[in-house]
């Protein structure tokens, strides 16, 4: 019904080594199937959250595309997830995008990294 690893894939394929441009500077997004370690600005991975049957051999399956962004300080933030919008926008096009919304990612000792979430229902 539903191939998890294969959707997981072809999310990663959509982001890895998307270009962008964050405050004029050019930046790569890097696909990675899990969540990496440690997480560094510009990485991308997917986070399966739910599937949903809709009808007889059917379903919708929801998945989160985190990218983490820089975290120098709120200015740098803001402006790195301002910039990517658009281009992982548009890198999952092919996907229902249902929101966008920032995010911090609790990492060792409770320390976080900012976090840009694209919610899309396959």
């Amino acid at each position: 019904m539903v191939d998890l690893a294969q959707t997981r894939g072809e999310l990663v394929d959509a982001v890895d080594q998307l270009p962008a441009v964050v405050d004029g500077v050019p930046v790569t997004l890097t696909g990675h199937l899990h969540q990496p370690h440690p997480v560094m600005a510009w990485d991308a991975w997917p986070v399966w959250q739910a599937v949903r049957p809709v009808a007889m051999c059917v379903a919708e399956t929801d998945w989160q595309l985190c990218v983490a962004l820089p975290a120098a300080d709120p200015a740098t933030t803001v402006a790195a997830g301002d910039a990517l919008i658009d281009p992982v926008a548009l890198a999952l096009e092919e996907y229902q995008i249902t929101t966008v919304a920032p995010g911090q990612l609790v990492v060792a000792d409770g320390a976080t990294v900012p976090i840009l979430i694209f919610a899309v229902t396959i």
